[in-house]
């Protein structure tokens, strides 16, 4: 759930090594890409599963039981 296709990192179908292979090589060959997508993966785990943030998430579905 923490993956966002082309953002964050690729999803390959199951199975399928040449498009994995792929995707690690363009990896690989890209920096700028490399980097991006990891400040996109730090960023969205940090809006979405910081402690603080699901306490309140938490704390406001038991104020509305």
């Amino acid at each position: 759930y923490g993956l966002l296709d082309g953002v964050s990192g690729f999803v390959v179908k199951e199975s399928d090594i040449e498009g994995f292979a792929d995707k690690i090589e363009l990896l690989i060959n890209n920096e700028q890409l490399r980097a991006s997508m990891a400040k996109a993966g730090r960023d969205f785990v940090m809006r979405t599963f910081d402690t603080k943030i699901l306490g309140d998430k938490l704390s406001k579905i038991y104020d509305s039981i």
